[in-house]
Formats: structure tokens, sequence, C-alpha cells
């Protein structure tokens, strides 16, 4: 099985990710197993609405255990962006490792839209990691294309659950839609359920089905996007906020933080969390309009200040991460697929996470946290790639 390999082609790089990540210890034959990945994307979130951030509002701070364990456990990124500042670029960026804008996908693909989608030009993080070995999940929102060759299982998706558009009712629907209603791979499934349970049920289902090879899961929530529809039961123990909007969307974030937890402890249940890489983020700056609060940023989603594409951003992966490590250095979504690609790739992904890359030990590139690209790319020889 080949061999998952990193480059960074931003400011944040394998050089400087040396410095913070112990090495992994291959296994007892010597061989490397390829660690899963998994990317849980909350929808709209607040920059200060999780409890793991330094600015967490004080209604929130209790309201995300098991997201804050994930910060805790491993790395938080305290300059962490996206590509786009609305949904359907920013997931569109993510996957392709590339500013949607060289594609022409710089704004949300309308309901209905049936002319196309992501273009087929480019390649998917999905399709890539299945060269690599990876069984590939998509649990929850789609939004990068309607038809026929531009939903999931046609870019690289080799499970996909959940909904097309961009957002649906939390509570099952009386009429559905063809692009609001729950898909399994191209079939409709009943209703039933809370919509952020279903995404949880779903991905427990593609880990246990999925626990012997290596795997991609893309766990996209639409919470705590609109509509403001949180269980009544979330809504009674909130109702020390008096707010009823603010109330309302923290009900949505406890549900999202529940079946965070719910995730773990799938991985947990069947002994993977060792060997898996957890990254949690939001898709873009919070929806201020629906409650998310963005302190201390100014903007939110839809604009390209701070408060529309900076976001909070944690990893977990046990020994490798070191629990409690803060980066400071920013960050974006972008990195995501070069990272995990091998097909992109010079530097293997062991090294680059390893105190024994190869570096020299006085290296710059081991020694600097602030150290770019190019300098490390002077000093081993590797070139930068443009995405």
């Amino acid at each position: 099985m080949p061999k998952l390999q990193l480059i960074f082609a931003t400011v944040v790089t394998a050089c400087f990710i040396a410095t913070s990540i112990s090495c992994l210890s291959a296994n007892e034959s010597g061989a490397e197993k390829q660690p899963n990945i998994v990317i849980l994307y909350s929808d709209d979130a607040g920059y200060a609405d999780f409890g793991f951030q330094a600015g967490v509002r004080n209604d929130m701070k209790a309201l995300t255990p098991n997201i804050d364990r994930i910060a805790k456990s491993g790395a938080v990124f305290t300059n962490a962006y996206m590509s786009g500042c609305v949904c359907s670029p920013s997931r569109a960026g993510m996957m392709t490792g590339r500013y949607q804008s060289r594609f022409g996908h710089d704004n949300n693909i309308p309901p209905g839209f049936m002319k196309g989608g992501l273009p087929k030009s480019e390649t998917l993080m999905p399709k890539r990691l299945k060269k690599l070995g990876y069984r590939t999940g998509l649990i929850g929102k789609w939004h990068l294309g309607y038809p026929d060759g531009f939903q999931p299982n046609d870019r690289g998706f080799d499970w996909f659950y959940g909904c097309l558009q961009g957002s649906r009712s939390y509570f099952p629907m009386k009429k559905t839609t063809p692009h609001r209603v729950f898909l399994e791979n191209r079939k409709p499934t009943p209703e039933g359920g809370y919509t952020t349970d279903r995404i949880g049920d779903g991905a427990c289902r593609f880990i246990k089905e999925n626990r012997d090879e290596p795997f991609f899961l893309f766990v996209s929530f639409t919470a705590p996007h609109g509509p403001l529809q949180p269980k009544q039961k979330d809504l009674d123990a909130l109702e020390a906020i008096q707010d009823v909007k603010r109330r309302k969307y923290a009900g949505l974030v406890k549900a999202l933080d529940d079946n965070v937890g719910k995730i773990m402890a799938c991985l947990k249940e069947h002994d993977l969390t060792n060997n898996t890489l957890v990254i949690f983020t939001n898709d873009n700056g919070g929806q201020t309009k629906t409650g998310a609060n963005n302190f201390p940023l100014r903007g939110s989603k839809g604009n390209l200040y701070e408060g529309g594409v900076r976001v909070p951003m944690a990893a977990q992966w046990p020994k490798v991460i070191k629990p409690g490590t803060q980066i400071d250095s920013p960050v974006i979504s972008l990195d995501f697929l070069p990272t995990f690609d091998g097909d992109k790739a010079e530097i293997t992904f062991r090294q680059a996470f390893s105190h024994t890359s190869g570096l020299p030990a006085n290296s710059a590139c081991v020694a600097d946290l602030t150290t770019t690209m190019a300098a490390c790319a002077a000093e081993t020889g590797e070139g930068v790639q443009e995405l």
C-alpha cells in the first residue's frame, strides 16, 4: 500500500509541524499502517462559540465538552482560515486544495440549479485518497452539485449518506424535495429522526463497516446552520440563555457536540483512536443573523473580514500530536489535501511529522516555528508546488 505523504504549499509547512509532533512508530512487523482521517465540519458556527476558543462566550463555555476534548488531546490552531466565506466555495477549496476562484466557484450553488456544479476538471480529495488505498465516505451536507455527474459518488466518495443541498429541516419533512431528502448514495431514504443525529449515526455506521481498512471520513454537519430548530430537551436545558435566537442556536451547537462525542466513542469502540487523525473545524465565519458570535473578530459569514473566513480548528492524533499543542502560525483548509495526498507530496508523511525526519538537528526548519516553505525548500532541495 502506498505511503501517505505530505507537503504544505502555504505558510504552515512540514518543517513547522515537525517541531510540534512526535514520531508515530511503525507496527511490530516494521510496516507502516495508513492512519484513518476524519474531518468533522460544522456549519456557520461562531468563532467564540466553542469552549476551547480563547474568547469563548460565557453562555457557550460548557456546551461543547466533546469538541473541546479533541482540542485538549491535540493541537489548537489559533489562526485558521477557510478559502471562502460561504458554504459551497469553502467546501470547493478544501476538497480540491485550490483557491476556488481558479475554477470559477466563487458563489453558493443556488437551490435547484441543474446546469452543473464544482467543475469536473477538478480532482477532489476522496478520489486522490482512493489511489492511496482509502475507503471514502461523506456523511451530511454536500452542496457541490445536484445533477448526475456532480454528486458525491461521482466525485470519489464510496459511500454518501446525506443531503445534496446546503440546508434542510432538522426534523422529518412532511414533503421532501430531491435535494433536501437524505440520500444513501443516490437512493432517497425515509424521513425520520433528527438531522444531526442521523449524521452522527451515519458516521458511526461508516466507521464500523470500514474499521479493518484505512478510511477517509468527511462528516459535514448542517448544524448550526439555520433553520433554528433545536430539540426541545436541549432548548429546555438552555433556559439560562435569555435571548431566544441565541438559545435556539446554542441548542443546535449542543446537538452537534453530542454527535461529535458519539463519533469519537465509535472510534474508541473499534480501537481506532490511536491511528486516526481527527480534525474539527467550521466551514466559514459564523452567521450572526442566526445567533453566532465571532468575538473578537470583525464581520461574519458572507464577507471577507476576519469574521467571515477565520474559523475554530483543532486536531487530534494520539501518540503523534502532543496534547496541549498551540499553533499560532496561519493555516488554511487548502492545506488539507496536499497534506493527505501522496500524488503531490515530496516529503513522506512520517518524515514530516517526526522529530527524526532526516533534517539536521540544528536545522532552521526544526528550530524556527515561523520558517516558511521557501526556506525549508532551500535546505531540503524540495520544490514548492503551487496548488
